[in-house]
């Protein structure tokens, strides 16, 4: 099958991406053979033109390796730059969303031209308990930061003497960077793709019927989110309120609310349920609530991320996950046998009351060898007792 997709190249400071609007949809397999630079066209990633959510203009940034970025510097004044040059918008100023959230753009213009471009990419979040990294049997002093997408910088005496090439994906795959082993990806449910209506609630996620609006419009179910299986799902909003906020692993396909942080564990090097269980203590822990900012205390995808994740093997991890899975559902079915216990109490006290004050059962007095008093009910030889007015 033949693909035809008209496109621009533009590279910004030497970094070249491909812009396209495709009418077909971009596989991680389509955007490398795209990018490859001895087989493809050649670029070191692709801009794509996509969906307005909550902002003027929308763009996915997929890496040359087919993976999602959250933002690049250099792509969104690209992106600006084309989407005035071919027609899509002549104001100077609009918004951009990005998977790393949403960022303003300003185009400089001369007689007309587009000459430069300043882009907002928002507040740097660094990480200052990571100050030091263990690669190839090297210390380096390093500092981990944020603008939207992941950086660690190192000083080094002589940049030349480097083997960059050796270092960075050594440093970029690094377990106390948790970004490699978890995307995030917002895909909309754009014409109703997806109809299994699923609930984020404190007792996991569960299935929700359509019918079920509660306020909405059914239109607004193609603003959703579509989620897999074995995704995680995060609400982590209002944080000063535990009981509206949570964590949950996915089970089946399905969609639920944009508002909603939606992660997928790469399951090359982590157990989805394994990962459930972390965070889900951290949950229980409230450290998320510690980490809100906000007048609401919301927490982002990129903030979640950037919190520390413990490496294990993946046979430990699912020897973990299994050991959890065993005993809180052997605690669950116990602390359910002490809720019917307690229905069972509380049905047993009312009929106590009941027979003492209609007169089925009579209270008796018995004497114990120590002077003290017994009470107990017992039939009673009185007829029932009538009410009248």
């Amino acid at each position: 099958m033949s693909l035809n997709c008209d496109f621009v190249r533009s590279h910004g400071l030497g970094n070249d991406y491909l812009v396209m609007d495709p009418s077909f949809e971009l596989t991680p397999e389509r955007t490398r053979i795209i990018c490859h630079r001895n087989t493809g066209v050649g670029s070191d990633g692709i801009l794509v033109v996509a969906k307005n959510s909550g902002a003027d203009f929308a763009v996915r940034i997929l890496n040359p390796d087919g993976s999602e970025a959250e933002k690049s510097g250099n792509g969104l004044r690209i992106f600006s730059k084309f989407l005035y040059d071919h027609g899509y918008t002549k104001k100077t100023e609009f918004t951009i969303h990005t998977l790393g959230g949403i960022v303003n753009s300003r185009l400089i213009l001369e007689a007309g031209r587009v000459i430069a471009v300043r882009v907002d990419m928002g507040k740097a979040v660094i990480d200052r308990q990571l100050t030091k990294l263990e690669v190839a049997g090297t210390t380096l002093n390093v500092t981990s930061l944020s603008v939207g997408n992941p950086h660690c910088v190192t000083i080094v005496p002589d940049l030349e003497a480097v083997d960059l090439f050796k270092f960075g994906p050594l440093i970029e795959n690094h377990p106390a960077f948790p970004k490699r082993s978890f995307s995030r990806k917002k895909e909309l449910n754009w014409g109703m793709k997806c109809e299994n209506r699923l609930s984020l609630t404190l007792g996991g996620v569960v299935p929700r019927d359509l019918d079920d609006l509660d306020g909405l419009q059914a239109s607004e179910f193609e603003t959703y989110q579509i989620f897999s299986a074995d995704d995680l799902v995060f609400k982590l909003i209002d944080l000063q309120n535990i009981k509206t906020s949570r964590v949950g692993l996915v089970p089946v396909m399905g969609i639920m609310s944009p508002a909603y942080i939606r992660v997928q564990p790469d399951k090359a090097k982590i157990v989805p349920k394994f990962a459930y269980w972390f965070f889900t203590n951290l949950y229980n822990r409230c450290i998320f609530n510690e980490l809100g900012g906000g007048v609401r205390q919301t927490i982002s995808s990129e903030e979640l991320l950037l919190l520390p994740f413990p490496y294990l093997s993946l046979s430990d991890q699912a020897r973990i996950a299994e050991f959890l899975d065993r005993e809180t559902a052997k605690i669950d079915e116990l602390v359910l046998e002490q809720q019917r216990l307690m229905e069972l109490l509380k049905e047993k006290r009312q009929a106590v009351i009941s027979h003492a004050v209609t007169g089925k059962q009579q209270v008796v007095e018995q004497k114990r060898a120590d002077g003290t008093s017994a009470f107990s009910l017992q039939p009673s030889a009185l007829p029932d007792l009538v009410l009248v007015d």
